[in-house]
């Protein structure tokens, strides 16, 4: 069986992108696990979907070139991390955990150029245990895992060819569909 990618193989995919095709990157990681955070039961920890969908729309701004002082990026960060359930907070569903990871790396990566990567792995994470948790969703972990790395090589690929000007999520529509 072949190891996921990890931290350093996104790193690798998105060394050559500019900070906002990064952001951007990890926008559609996020949104594209955004329902597994959003839809989850709300039995065990408060989860905040609002405060998510905020912090994204924040990241989106910066991507389509809004300008943030540092204190607003910080408090949207704050927002975002406060949003995350600990995993032990939350073990009834892991994909939770890292699906809320997954948009606070998003929501953060504007001003922590590594969360970008993070948001990919961490998305990863969060299929691979949304489809384990429930095997009557009809998807193998593993064979989801490879094909969501294969959509985020070819999404690093089409982020390498954008310019930074054409950058919007209205742009990116078509990477978005879950």
């Amino acid at each position: 069986m072949q190891a996921s990618p990890d931290h350093a193989t996104y790193e690798a995919i998105l060394a050559s992108i500019s900070n906002r095709a990064r952001v951007a990157f990890a926008c559609v990681c996020a949104e594209r696990v955004f329902h597994i955070y959003a839809n989850a039961p709300q039995d065990v920890v408060e989860l905040d979907p609002a405060a998510m969908r905020d912090g994204l729309a924040a990241a989106w701004r910066f991507v389509e070139g809004h300008v943030f002082d540092p204190g607003e990026l910080e408090e949207i960060g704050a927002s975002a991390i406060q949003a995350t359930p600990d995993s032990a907070d939350y073990p009834k569903s892991l994909s939770v955990h890292y699906a809320a990871c997954a948009i606070t790396n998003a929501v953060v990566a504007p001003r922590v150029p590594v969360g970008a990567a993070a948001a990919a792995v961490n998305a990863l994470d969060a299929l691979r245990c949304y489809y384990g948790e429930d095997p009557t969703r009809g998807l193998i972990p593993s064979e989801v895992v490879r094909t969501e790395h294969e959509f985020h090589k070819k999404l690093g690929t089409h982020l390498r060819m954008t310019k930074d000007s054409d950058l919007t999520r209205d742009s990116l529509e078509a990477f978005l569909i879950e």
